[in-house]
């Protein structure tokens, strides 16, 4: 036995009477995937269940739009969006917070030979315990006279935080 690693007493994990011991399990049972951008509600705790891993991940930046008519003009992409994980002690029986899923940015368009830049991504959440916010859009530029881009101050979406 390594002299360093000092076990914890059997009383050191006894929680109060009458409640179950919380530890997380080595696996995930009874996975549930919600992926349809909205929000969703009355998802009950199941028998049995004292607590939910929860992910969250926010919704992707759309990409920008660049006029392919234009030669001198640069478009990025949307940042990701952020992610969260948490661990939630919860009860059989009990009513989940509302769910919230982020919908992906839109891209950008073409405006009057003008490339738009594309919308951040939606927040998704857990009602008000834990949240991931959505990246940001990519960005567009474009020289009239031709001139060169390079070092023009473009980046790509960031990350949500």
């Amino acid at each position: 036995m390594n002299p360093s690693f000092q076990p914890l007493p059997a009383a050191a994990l006894q929680l109060a009477p009458g409640k179950p011991i919380r530890i997380a399990p080595p696996e995930w049972r009874n996975n549930k995937i919600l992926s349809i951008p909205g929000s969703y509600s009355q998802e009950v705790v199941p028998l049995g269940v004292y607590q939910m891993g929860v992910l969250l991940i926010g919704g992707g930046g759309g990409g920008a739009a660049a006029n392919a008519s234009t030669l001198r003009a640069l478009a990025t992409g949307g940042g990701a969006g952020a992610y969260t994980f948490a661990i939630i002690d919860v009860e059989p029986g009990q009513l989940v917070p509302v769910i919230t899923v982020g919908a992906g940015g839109s891209g950008g368009k073409v405006t009057s030979n003008v490339g738009q830049s594309g919308s951040a991504g939606g927040t998704t959440s857990l009602g008000t315990r834990a949240s991931s916010t959505g990246g940001s859009g990519g960005t567009s530029s474009y020289s009239v006279t031709g001139a060169d881009l390079t070092g023009a101050g473009l980046t790509s979406g960031g990350a949500g935080v």
